[in-house]
């Protein structure tokens, strides 16, 4: 029975599609912000392009902590009986037939709206989704699920970075980046053809699924740890324009190359069996103070060489996979229900949506403190270590 759990586990099913999905779309959307911003505001400069253009792209992080209303609203409608995967081609096509002689307050609503309509659409497929009458939930807490979500993001910059060695960047302002939009409507096309003609596999939203909703009520401060992976994630889509733009004293630290995420996946994918045999609690223990004492101590070194700004690269790296696997650890050890994960996690989305332009903006008119940032993880993980065991002990 046991090696039979463990093995339905890391089974590969069509839902597993949409982590993929939204971690390409991520990538893809981050790393084109600067060719969006030449197109979609053309009049406005540049850094400050950057803080608006990330802020409508992230409106798809912002608009997910509404599934559930929408889900209501889609009751008994026609959107039950189609093909969820033929939904997502025409949430990507508006914002591809604007053109450069459009006006500008029509094309950012339109990708405004794409952009709420996307987010919308991956809430509700990891929530909502129903494969042949079968519902079938995403489960944050398998492993599955986070290596998934970052093979979108390795393909999503793969593929921005092999157009941007193709094409010029007048062509990619002019509206050149619609390639890497098309390529997103031939991905989702190509899965509603495999999933409904050669699979015949039906994939429908079931918006009558019974979800307690008291998020607002139920959240735990210990969820917020899990920012921190996701905005390293961020950083890394963002690394090809954001040094360029950043305050100078930024340039080394923003350069969060594709070693540094790849390590973060690759411990994580280490630790959290290890972990498990450990004991969760003994885990979450370990995983806390280390980073509190760790963060506290190199907070007081100087941080002037380039080699302690590579070695706090590598300790993010390091702290971002301490964190998933707390994460699911904490999760497991509550025994969270897969919604109010997703309802916990869409909040956190909530969050990063409205602060990342805001960081964005600090990133490129002002200078980077290291020791807050060492100061800023201890901090964290000294209110998540306090809060899990009272809420556990309480």
């Amino acid at each position: 029975m046991i090696s039979k759990k463990k093995q339905d586990k890391f089974q590969i099913n069509i839902n597993d599609s949409f982590p993929f999905l939204d971690g390409l779309d991520l990538s893809v959307n981050m790393s084109i912000i600067i060719y969006l911003c030449s197109f979609f505001l053309p009049d406005v400069d540049t850094r400050v392009a950057i803080v608006i253009m990330s802020s409508i792209i992230f409106l798809s992080f912002t608009s997910r902590v509404f599934d559930l209303k929408v889900s209501k609203l889609i009751q008994n409608s026609k959107f039950e009986k189609i093909n969820i995967f033929i939904i997502l081609p025409f949430l990507y096509l508006p914002p591809t037939l604007i053109t450069l002689n459009s006006s500008t307050i029509l094309a950012v609503i339109i990708l405004s709206t794409s952009r709420i309509l996307i987010g919308l659409f991956f809430s509700l497929c990891y929530r909502n989704l129903k494969v042949n009458d079968l519902n079938q939930y995403t489960n944050l807490c398998l492993t599955k699920y986070w290596v998934i979500y970052f093979l979108g993001l390795i393909v999503g910059f793969f593929l921005f970075s092999l157009m941007n060695e193709v094409y010029s960047n007048d062509f990619l302002n002019s509206g050149g980046w619609k390639i890497l939009y098309i390529i997103l409507i031939s991905i989702s096309f190509f899965l509603y053809v495999i999933s409904n003609f050669l699979l015949k596999i039906s994939t429908k939203f079931d918006s009558h699924i019974i979800i307690e909703n008291r998020t607002k009520n139920n959240f735990s401060i210990n969820f917020l740890i899990i920012l921190i992976p996701i905005f390293t994630y961020l950083l890394f889509s963002s690394s090809h324009w954001l040094p360029k733009f950043s305050n100078p004293e930024n340039l080394h630290f923003l350069s969060y190359d594709f070693l540094y995420p790849f390590l973060t996946i690759m411990l994580f994918i280490f630790l959290t069996p290890l972990a498990n045999l450990v004991g969760r609690k003994k885990s979450i223990t370990f995983f806390c103070l280390s980073i509190i004492i760790i963060s506290a101590v190199i907070s007081f070194i100087s941080h002037s060489s380039s080699y302690s700004i590579d070695f706090l690269k590598f300790f993010i790296a390091l702290v971002s996979s301490f964190t998933i696997c707390c994460f699911i650890l904490q999760s497991q050890y509550k025994k969270k229900s897969s919604s109010k994960l997703l309802s916990e996690l869409n909040l956190v989305l909530f969050i990063l949506s409205i602060t990342v332009p805001f960081i964005f903006y600090y990133f490129i008119y002002h200078s980077i403190n290291y020791s807050g940032i060492y100061i800023f993880f201890a901090l964290v993980y000294l209110i998540n270590y306090f809060t899990f065991f009272s809420q556990k002990n309480g």
